[in-house]
């Protein structure tokens, strides 16, 4: 029912007077307020009509009857103030009116008419329909609710009756919970007491962090015998808090809800056999919150969510529930956030030198590395080296196994930069191996001493160390060549790769020609020369046969050809390597390292010439 908006901000600023009637014991005056209240919803869904008219007639551009239907508002509006003294009921200087605790003629009609009413109705088999609305539950009736007319692109004055104007939003308040409030937490205000739910609704974080505290004790105090609520009714109580509290911006709060939800995980559902059920439902309300907070950016909120996935939830317990697979090795494709990606990896991590994957369950190689496969192909280079590492770290362990998880074989692999660069670093990784065993056989008394194994692993740190600092492509070593410098040096430096002038990605001079061919975005606007098996653009191709002006290629193991210069070069890729870095270096890559000696033999030439 559409009802017109003064109207409705009157009739519950009536209904908290009347409330406060009865806890005065006020109550001729009550009666009055719920007459007047009764009278004015009558008139509301009228004027609300009206306006829905009035507005009507605007839009038909018929302004004399949009004038007459504006005039019949004020009129109605008016003479029903007059006619139930609203100013005096409202009592608007504070102080009480002796006239509103007395009987009048007006007032004892209509409360006969409600009496006679009321003793018909009981005659009825059938209970009145306000007996039938629920008092508990998630339950919201709507069509009982005061809907003001109009409300959309109308701008609301504020009403001429001082406390009509909407305090506490639209939800009747009852105590220090609203309607709606007390609806959603009936199962906790029935388990654990209205007190404690409306401390954990404050605003002041004292009597929330109280609330919490009173939760903890209740639940380590919990008897099964002699409970009237069952330990699952508990625990889907206490979800409903913990879930609360998880969101709350108080680090405080957060640590107290993060200690109550180990303590349910650990004694509370395995002491009291829990169902299945409702600690699945614990852990999809919880474990969603904790891992977003992984990439807060206040350290205090991730540090405290890390301590708690790593060391305080039980997960060989909780094994069933498949936890891990579920929320820590989701694909992080998706993930923008680079602090929550790299705080999974993190944790991930973690995890695994707690729970390794050769001798627990809990954590298998056939879930793992699918994860850390999709973390190599994140936008962000961090991202992309905490998977590197783990992978790397994994391989130590069980070789073998790792590399059946590890799709680097293809040919388009192998040109990708991170790809090869983890192929070389599984390589380095086998060879150390290989020379940390045989070192003991060379040793005449058979004794593996401490003095006899040092000099391998210094040379293996050593040989880790040249590894992470030399470019796989030029072989070039500088101590630069952290993650982010090696980037770097890709992306600007490194002779023997050039950036797609196209899809502007970089890539290998040699594999140039194939992946504008075959891998490139405007690879529909190339065509391949089948003399010099270059790829040409489809607008200068007709013109590129014609000529003939091209350079024949040859076998591969004969010679290269040059993407850049045309020419065919010394096969294999030390002629690559030699023709891109050599001394006389391709005077048309862009990256040559003698540039200025290169272009004082061109001129020479020309000189010469």
């Amino acid at each position: 029912m559409y009802v017109d908006v003064e109207i409705a901000q009157l009739i519950r600023a009536l209904d908290r007077k009347k409330h406060k009637a009865i806890s005065d014991d006020r109550f001729v005056y009550a009666k009055k307020l719920k007459y007047a209240q009764n009278q004015l919803m009558k008139v509301g869904e009228k004027l609300g009509k009206l306006d829905i008219e009035k507005e009507l007639a605007v839009e038909d551009e018929d302004y004399d009857r949009a004038h007459l239907k504006k005039e019949e508002i004020e009129k109605l509006r008016l003479d029903t103030y007059k006619r139930l003294n609203i100013t005096a009921l409202m009592e608007m200087d504070g102080k009480i009116i002796k006239q509103n605790d007395e009987e009048n003629d007006q007032f004892s009609h209509a409360e006969n008419g409600h009496s006679s009413k009321h003793m018909n109705s009981s005659s009825s088999s059938k209970p009145p329909s306000e007996m039938l609305l629920p008092m508990v539950g998630n339950f919201i009736d709507h069509d009982e609710n005061v809907v003001p007319a109009l409300t959309k692109g109308v701008k609301t004055q504020p009403s001429v009756f001082p406390g009509s104007d909407v305090e506490t939003g639209n939800d009747l308040v009852l105590g220090k919970l609203t309607e709606k409030e007390r609806r959603e937490a009936s199962l906790p205000i029935e388990v654990f007491g209205l007190p404690l739910v409306e401390k954990m609704y404050s605003k002041s974080f004292d009597r929330r962090e109280e609330a919490m505290k009173e939760l903890q004790i209740f639940l380590e105090k919990y008897q099964k015998k002699g409970q009237q609520h069952s330990p699952n009714d508990v625990v889907k109580a206490a979800s409903f808090l913990i879930q609360k509290a998880l969101c709350d911006k108080v680090f405080s709060i957060y640590t107290a809800a993060l200690s109550i939800l180990a303590m349910c995980f650990k004694t509370f559902i395995p002491k009291h056999q829990v169902s299945k059920i409702e600690a699945t439902s614990l852990v999809e309300k919880s474990m969603p919150e904790i891992i977003n907070k992984l990439g807060d950016t206040a350290p205090r909120l991730k540090n405290a969510s890390l301590q708690y996935l790593t060391n305080d939830l039980p997960y060989s317990e909780l094994e069933n529930l498949q936890i891990i697979p579920v929320y820590v090795l989701s694909p992080l494709q998706n993930v923008l956030n680079v602090r929550l990606a790299q705080s999974r990896c993190e944790l991930l991590e973690k995890l695994i030198k707690k729970y390794p994957p050769s001798s627990h369950s809990i954590l298998s190689l056939s879930k793992i590395m699918p994860f850390l496969v999709d973390a190599l192909q994140h936008p962000a280079s961090s991202v992309r080296g905490a998977a590197e590492h783990i992978i790397l770290c994994l391989y130590e362990q069980d070789g073998a196994k790792v590399r059946k998880y590890v799709p680097f074989d293809s040919a388009a692999s192998k040109r990708n930069i991170m790809h090869r660069r983890l192929l070389q670093a599984f390589d380095k990784i086998d060879k150390q191996k290989s020379g940390i065993k045989e070192k003991p056989n060379h040793d005449a008394k058979g004794s593996t001493s401490k003095q006899s194994l040092t000099p391998p692993v210094t040379q293996i740190a050593t040989d880790e160390l040249s590894i992470m600092k030399t470019c796989i492509f030029c072989e070039e070593k500088n101590d630069k060549f952290t993650s982010e410098g090696l980037d770097e040096h890709y992306d600007k430096e490194c002779p023997m790769l050039i950036r797609c002038s196209n899809c502007k990605q970089i890539v290998e001079i040699a594999s140039l020609t194939e992946h504008l061919l075959e891998e490139c975005e405007s690879r529909s606007q190339y065509q391949q020369c089948p003399l010099c098996l270059e790829a040409i653009p489809s607008l200068n191709y007709d013109n590129h046969i014609k000529i003939r002006m091209c350079t024949m290629a040859k076998s591969s193991s004969e010679a290269n050809h040059c993407p850049l210069c045309h020419k065919n070069i010394e096969p294999g890729e030390q002629g690559w390597r030699s023709h891109l870095m050599g001394e006389r270096a391709c005077a048309f890559n862009p990256r040559r390292k003698d540039k200025k000696s290169s272009k004082k033999r061109i001129l020479k030439k020309k000189g010469k010439k």
